[in-house]
């Protein structure tokens, strides 16, 4: 009402509400979340704040920073689906990783991607795939180590078994 300065009061916020709101449409995600943050329980100004770092981890995940988009997405907290974003981000890193032969990487990311999609069964399967790599350059024990972390993927046992009869063949 009249009280004081309130209508000033309530001007000041409305501008830095459009100032933050301006700083969101122009990709200043930090500077976004910030100024948000600054106008407390101002409207939606809370929401705004882990709306702001939420886009953050859109960006990044678009242009394949996998690890600064978990990041964004994790600083979201509860905000939308920001927790399953956050293990999407580990998956795909995961699916990139494999697709360049980085099996250890990719299954350290297909486990940080936890119970996203198939992201156990493709941790396992980027094991399976470095021992068949290692027993193809005849490194038997790496092989069997591999095949072994591959757990009960496909015929892991069988292959490790085999890694060790071609070990006491070679010796």
């Amino acid at each position: 009402g009249e009280y004081k300065d309130c209508a000033d009061k309530a001007v000041r916020f409305e501008n830095e509400y459009a100032a933050a709101s301006a700083l969101l449409a122009e990709g200043e995600y930090d500077n976004a979340k910030s100024a948000f943050e600054a106008l407390k329980d101002y409207a939606d100004a809370e929401k705004m704040a882990q709306e702001s770092i939420y886009q953050k981890g859109e960006k990044l995940l678009v242009v394949g920073d996998y690890d600064g988009a978990t990041a964004a997405y994790r600083a979201a907290g509860n905000y939308s689906d920001a927790v399953t974003k956050a293990k999407e981000a580990q998956y795909r890193k995961g699916e990139e990783l494999f697709a360049t032969s980085d099996y250890d990487g990719a299954t350290a990311a297909y486990q940080a991607a936890g119970d996203y999609s198939d992201a156990t069964t493709k941790a396992k399967e980027a094991q399976y795939k470095k021992g068949e790599s290692l027993f193809a350059t005849g490194d038997y024990d790496g092989a069997i180590a591999a095949y072994r972390a591959a757990g009960n993927y496909s015929d892991a046992a069988t292959r490790a078994k085999e890694a060790q009869y071609q070990k006491g063949k070679a010796m």
